[in-house]
C-alpha cells in the first residue's frame, strides 16, 4: 500500500521514517481509486505529523488509532465494509466522518474529550451504525446523520451543540435538546420523533426559530425544521 502511495519503494515489510514522518494526510485512494486490499493498518503509527486520515475501503476488521500522531484533527471511514471493532482514544481528533457501509454497531467516543464533529451520511449505503452516545463529549458542536440506521442518541451533556441535523433516521420516540445551545440549527426530517424537549427559552422562541432561515453550525439566531414532532418542556 505504501509504494502505491508513493512512500516506499521495496517491499520489504519495511519503510523509512523519515519518508512518512513529515505527512500530514493520508488516504487509501490512488488516482482516486479506493485501495481495496488492505488488511493490517500496523505502521501508521510513524505517520506522527498527521492531520486528516481517510481511511476508505480497506479490507480490514479491526482498527485501534494511534496516539502517536498528536496532531491528528481529522478521521474519515468510508467503506470499510468489514470493520467490527474501533478503538478511538485521542485528545486531538476534533471530527469523524463515517461514509458507506461497515459492520459497526456503534462508534465509542469517550475518549476524545475534544470531539466536536460527528458525521454519519450516504445516500445510497448507510453505515450499519444504530446507537451513538456523546454524553463524554462536551465540545461537540456540529452532528450531521442522514440516511443512518441510527435510532439510539444521548446528547445530553453536548451544551455547545450548535447544529443537528438529522434525515432519514429511524431516530423516534423523545429527543431530548433542552441542553443546547439556543442559537442551534436542528433539522430533524424522515424519522419518528414524536416530541422534541426543549426547555423553557427554546419554547418561547419556537415560532421564532421555525421562520428562521439561517442555519448552519455557525448560526446566531436559531433555526428549527421539525416535521411533524410536536415540541414540549414535558415530552411524555
Amino acid at each position: 500500500m505504501l509504494i502505491d502511495l508513493g512512500y516506499d519503494d521495496i517491499l520489504d515489510d519495511n519503510v523509512l521514517t523519515n519518508n512518512i514522518s513529515q505527512i500530514t494526510r493520508l488516504d487509501f485512494q490512488v488516482n482516486g481509486t479506493n485501495i481495496n486490499d488492505v488488511s493490517d493498518l500496523t505502521g501508521l503509527e510513524d505517520f506522527v505529523n498527521l492531520t486528516i486520515l481517510d481511511i476508505r475501503g480497506p479490507n480490514t476488521t479491526s482498527f485501534t488509532l494511534p496516539q502517536t500522531p498528536t496532531k491528528l484533527n481529522s478521521l474519515s471511514i468510508a467503506y470499510c465494509d468489514n470493520l467490527n471493532s474501533l478503538i478511538l482514544n485521542s485528545t486531538s481528533l476534533e471530527g469523524i466522518s463515517i461514509y458507506g457501509q461497515t459492520s459497526l454497531n456503534t462508534i465509542n467516543t469517550s475518549n476524545l474529550p475534544n470531539l466536536n464533529r460527528f458525521y454519519d451520511s450516504q445516500i445510497s449505503t448507510v453505515s450499519g451504525i444504530t446507537s451513538l452516545d456523546f454524553s463524554n463529549n462536551p465540545k461537540m458542536y456540529e452532528i450531521s446523520i442522514h440516511n443512518s440506521t441510527i435510532n439510539s442518541l444521548n446528547i445530553s451533556n453536548c451544551t455547545l451543540l450548535n447544529q443537528l441535523l438529522a434525515h432519514n433516521t429511524p431516530l423516534s420516540g423523545v429527543l431530548d435538546i433542552s441542553n443546547i445551545l439556543i442559537t442551534a440549527d436542528v433539522r430533524i426530517n424522515g424519522t419518528n420523533i414524536t416530541c422534541l424537549k426543549v426547555n423553557a427559552e427554546q419554547l418561547a422562541k419556537k415560532d421564532e426559530f421555525l421562520a428562521s432561515n439561517s442555519g448552519g453550525s455557525g448560526g446566531t439566531v436559531g433555526m428549527w425544521r421539525l416535521n411533524n414532532a410536536t415540541v414540549s418542556t414535558t415530552c411524555p
